[in-house]
């Protein structure tokens, strides 16, 4: 015989029920969207993954969206403030210049590309000239017609998930000891990409690590941290000696940029999840990467 949900103390008809209900049993409505977006997308590893694989697949099709600025000689021109101060900062390669990092650092001016220039000004607007651009109707229309395919889009960004040229060497953080098929990632991500059910996914609030429970605790520990127990104290003093002598350097303007913390062993140990994710804090919270991940931008370059 079926359960009668009508009878049911748990029965809810309508969201106004819904809320009277929550107040019943005190329960804030933070609390309640914390535990009902916990247990739909149970926040297990795989699902770490999964904003992770989504991020990376955002970020290169941001970069390339961006660029075509450069790539078809665009001019943007509002917000005025914006792109005169770009263009005055850029002249004077006051960001990432020797006296901010030190010392020689390679010319990313000679890329031609305008992603690449942005690290000459300061990180504290770039999310606004990100916007201007993706809101520039010439580019709009580029980003329609000249973005590449969405496979390619995903070659690429399993190609650019590993380290030292080796694609597979991401999954040793993620999954140590799991057998990788970077073909079969591809197709994944391909259909993580293209298939209608998995759209919620492809937003700003699913995939703001903020809005879940405990987010800075999500970590595990590194798969070679028996290995990295081995590291003598003698290099950590040097790293710490050459960092001090380093924060000489930098100006003022950038002080709050960089955190110039101790480097210690016990800061190897874990793998934090968030630091693959959309960054929230970035150069010292400068670079506020949702303010053009926005639904619209991120529907627009998918």
């Amino acid at each position: 015989m079926a359960k009668d949900y009508k009878k049911s103390p748990t029965a809810i008809k309508n969201y106004n029920e819904l809320i009277e209900k929550l107040k019943l049993i005190d329960v804030s409505p933070q609390e309640a969207y914390s535990l009902a977006f916990k247990n739909k997308f149970n926040y297990d590893k795989r699902h770490f993954w999964t904003m992770f694989r989504i991020t990376s697949y955002l970020r290169n099709r941001m970069q390339y969206a961006v660029n075509l600025k450069s790539k078809y000689n665009i001019e943007v021109k509002s917000p005025k403030k914006v792109w005169d101060l770009y263009h005055k900062e850029l002249k004077e390669e006051k960001w990432f210049n020797e006296k901010v990092m030190g010392g020689w650092i390679p010319n990313k001016k000679k890329t031609g590309k305008f992603w690449d220039t942005m690290w000459y000004v300061d990180p504290a607007y770039w999310s606004d000239l990100v916007n201007a651009v993706l809101e520039d109707k010439e580019i709009i229309k580029l980003i329609k017609t000249k973005m590449p395919k969405k496979i390619d889009s995903c070659k690429e960004s399993v190609k650019n998930w590993g380290y030292y040229g080796d694609s597979r060497s991401i999954y040793k953080l993620w999954f140590p000891g799991k057998k990788v098929d970077l073909y079969q990632e591809v197709q994944n991500l391909s259909k993580l990409v293209t298939e209608k059910r998995h759209n919620l996914k492809f937003s700003p609030d699913y995939l703001d690590i903020r809005k879940l429970p405990n987010w800075e605790k999500v970590k595990w520990e590194v798969y070679n941290w028996d290995e990295l127990k081995k590291t003598p104290q003698k290099y950590f003093d040097e790293l710490n000696e050459s960092t001090k002598r380093w924060g000489k350097t930098i100006p003022n303007y950038a002080k709050t940029a960089y955190e110039l913390k101790d480097a210690k062993l016990e800061n190897w140990r874990f793998f934090e999840v968030r630091q693959w994710l959309l960054k929230h804090d970035w150069y010292g919270g400068k670079v506020n990467q949702f303010k053009y991940y926005t639904q619209k931008n991120i529907n627009l370059i998918r």
